[in-house]
């Protein structure tokens, strides 16, 4: 018989109030049989859910995929569900329960030839944006402005990379921690230049890159003293919209390396340095 344990997480994130329910918490199975496990939790604003195996005298938690479900009004969330490459991204504990002041350190591991950026996102309780804290590239960190006095970075972008708490506090620190991988390469993008604009007036902001092997079209926001914010991504004909922002702007692709983000009516609360990036996935 093969003795199965399974561990369910919902995001790797530090929280002191949502609880995960998991069962069966054992299971003992003939090898060549179905097996099921279920994962619940009562945070509703609480969108991914990921699912990690760790190995009997293994200590690494290996992600095995997430799924990432929207839900309507009137109708339930169907969840896609993804599949990451075997051993190759570790983060590190998946899940945190603490009490306020006390340390916290987050870590991400990758066996990514040539990868050198780790990156680290924080989203809120009750918020459906990402945030970037900061990151590492080879072994220079960078904090945003608004998190400097929250967390620290630390490590090496090509292998295994720190987010530190400083003095963690609730409700502010409870979240989704994400960490991400990425390589640094020589892609060059074109983006339409600063505009100024009447209240009301149709924004159209422009992106393009000279790279047609990255399909994940990316646009981010930063308000004056304030983190750079997910506005949305997609692959050409699939956008993608962080939650509030769905109403305010809308994504548009011509092409895999070129698109836009298009403001109908801009007012006061647009005003903001807009950028773009791109993905493998």
């Amino acid at each position: 018989m093969i003795r199965l344990l399974f561990c369910c997480f919902l995001t790797a994130g530090v929280s002191l109030e949502v609880q995960v329910h998991q069962s069966p918490s054992e299971v003992i199975k003939k090898a060549g049989g179905d097996v099921q496990l279920v994962c619940t939790h009562e945070q509703s604003d609480y969108r991914v859910m990921l699912w990690y195996q760790q190995s009997p005298g293994d200590k690494a938690l290996k992600l095995i995929g997430y799924g990432y479900v929207q839900f309507t009004e009137r109708q339930r969330g169907k969840a896609e569900f993804t599949s990451v490459k075997k051993n190759k991204v570790f983060q590190d504990p998946p899940d945190l329960l603490v009490t306020p002041n006390n340390e916290v350190n987050l870590s991400l591991t990758h066996k990514i030839q040539n990868y050198d950026t780790i990156l680290w996102y924080q989203r809120s309780a009750g918020d459906t944006a990402l945030k970037l804290i900061g990151y590492m590239s080879y072994k220079n960190p960078t904090i945003e402005a608004s998190f400097e006095s929250r967390f620290k970075v630390s490590g090496d972008g090509e292998k295994t990379a720190y987010l530190h708490f400083l003095n963690p506090k609730h409700p502010e620190d409870s979240g989704e921690y994400f960490g991400a991988a990425s390589q640094v390469s020589a892609v060059t993008f074109q983006q339409s230049p600063p505009q100024i604009v009447k209240e009301s007036t149709k924004v159209q902001i422009d992106c393009s890159h000279d790279d047609n092997t990255l399909p994940v079209l990316m646009l981010f926001y930063q308000q004056k003293e304030e983190s750079m914010t997910l506005i949305g991504y997609g692959y050409k004909d699939s956008p993608n919209y962080e939650g509030q922002f769905e109403k305010q702007f809308k994504l548009t692709r011509d092409e895999i390396a070129r698109g836009s983000l298009i403001i109908d009516k801009a007012n006061l609360s647009h005003s903001a340095v807009y950028f773009c990036a791109a993905s493998t996935q």
